[in-house]
């Protein structure tokens, strides 16, 4: 510790087959540092969740600029990343890759994930993050712009599969995109998402659904629910619309109408 300022010598922590190693600086004028993930075992989070992760994690996060404006550059990859319990050595693992870049008060990130033959999900983004460290302030903007957008394919089975949720049981293909833009107090959105091919079971209640089909449409500041309908046998079918606006000052609105 000196004066206005710290210096932390490079330190390195072992947990298992992996590391954690971790530098920096902070003085009047500079902020300096850095913290690598090399070959960290997912397993530590069984000292937090159960059931436990299994896999590995790698990155580094770097860490620049001023206290008025600090800077930061991350990358974190996930491998062979699953529960840790018997039924997921069905299931692919997954490989998750997420990148962030804060200069200027904006941070941009980007997510990708995979999980063969269950899901896939990709995302980009771009928002304010007004960070400053002296004086301490985040003060978020209402009129700052935001935009991103997103792609996902989802199969239920094989992750209902694993997670073992005995009351409830759903197969179905989930699909869509969507970008989003505008601001933090006002923002829009475009895009479609579909539920296709679905099958609902409650263990408790007996109730069944079969041949759930739904589409999601965002327009703007609206997201519409245009279609939704499944069989339930005996008791007919059932069909439902409704909306969600994106109002955030308004807490989300939504209608929902069903026959």
């Amino acid at each position: 510790v000196t004066g206005g300022g710290f210096r932390l010598a490079p330190l390195a922590l072992r947990i298992g087959d992996g590391v954690i190693r971790v530098e920096g600086r902070k003085d009047e004028e500079a902020l300096g540092g850095s913290l690598r993930f090399e070959a960290m075992p997912l397993a530590v989070s069984g000292l937090f969740f159960d059931p436990a992760l299994a896999g590995r994690l790698d990155g580094t996060l770097d860490l620049a600029g001023t206290p008025e404006a600090p800077e930061m550059e991350a990358r974190l990859a996930v491998s062979e990343g699953r529960l840790a319990v018997e039924a997921a050595t069905n299931l692919a693992p997954l490989e998750a890759t997420l990148t962030a870049h804060l200069k200027g008060g904006r941070l941009e990130s980007s997510l990708t994930a995979t999980m063969d033959g269950a899901a896939t999900l990709n995302m980009e983004g771009n928002a304010p993050f007004p960070l400053q460290l002296r004086p301490w302030s985040f003060d978020m903007p209402a009129s700052a712009p935001i935009s991103g957008n997103a792609s996902w394919e989802l199969s239920t089975k094989p992750i209902m599969d694993v997670l073992g949720i005995a009351e409830h049981y759903l197969d179905a293909s989930i699909t869509g995109a969507c970008a989003v833009d505008g601001t933090v107090a006002a923002f829009a959105a475009s895009g479609d998402a579909y539920i296709k091919d679905g099958y609902y079971e409650n263990s408790l209640t007996g109730m069944q659904l079969k041949h759930i089909k739904a589409h999601f449409r965002a327009n703007g500041p609206v997201v519409r629910l245009e279609e939704c309908s499944a069989e339930m046998g005996s008791n007919g079918d059932v069909k439902a619309t409704g909306e969600l606006r994106l109002l955030p000052s308004e807490h989300f609105p939504f209608t929902v109408r069903a026959e």
